[in-house]
C-alpha cells in the first residue's frame, strides 16, 4: 500500500467497523474520514486515535512500515544476521589478508579499513536508537489515545 489513504482504506474494510463510527471516534465529521480516504492525513493525535479505534499500529499507518519489522531489522544488523548493511557496504569494503599474514598488511591499509568500521558501528547504532525512538512514539501514542488526549 503506498499511502496512508490506502492504509487506512484496508484498515477500515479489515475491521468491518462504520466510516460513522471512525468519525464518532476520532470526534471528527464523517467528511473528514472521506477526506483522509482521499488523501488529506490528519494530525498525530488524530492518527492514534485511528489507530486505536481500528486496532492497528499507528507507525504502519503513517508509514507502511511495521515497527516489529524495523526492530527485527535492527537487531539482525546489530547480531549480523542481515546483509543489507554489508550490500551498502560492499563499495567501500577493504579486503583484509587472512590472519596468519595481518603481520605482513601495511600501515596506510590498516588506516584506511579503521574508517569504514567506525561507519559502520556508527550506523548500526543509528538504526538502533531510531528503532527506540520509534518504540516510544508508538507508546506514547497509544497512552495518549487511552488518557484521552489530543484535539483535532
Amino acid at each position: 500500500m503506498q499511502n496512508f489513504a490506502d492504509r487506512l482504506k484496508a484498515a477500515i474494510e479489515k475491521s468491518g467497523k462504520p466510516k460513522g463510527d471512525l468519525a464518532a471516534h476520532c470526534g471528527v465529521a464523517l467528511s473528514t474520514v472521506s477526506r483522509w480516504l482521499s488523501g488529506s492525513e490528519p494530525n498525530r493525535d488524530t492518527v492514534a486515535k485511528i489507530s486505536h479505534f481500528l486496532e492497528i499500529n499507528p507507525i504502519w499507518l503513517l508509514t507502511g512500515v511495521d515497527q516489529y519489522q524495523i526492530f527485527k531489522r535492527a537487531a539482525e544488523e546489530r547480531d549480523g544476521n542481515s546483509s543489507m548493511l554489508r550490500e551498502d557496504a560492499a563499495p567501500y569494503r577493504i579486503e583484509r589478508p587472512p590472519p596468519n599474514q595481518s603481520q605482513q598488511q601495511m600501515p596506510n591499509e590498516q588506516a584506511a579499513a579503521r574508517p569504514v568500521e567506525e561507519r559502520v558501528d556508527r550506523l548500526e547504532m543509528a538504526m538502533e536508537r531510531m528503532a527506540l525512538a520509534i518504540e516510544r512514539l508508538a507508546i506514547a501514542m497509544e497512552t495518549r489515545v487511552r488518557n484521552g488526549g489530543g484535539n483535532d
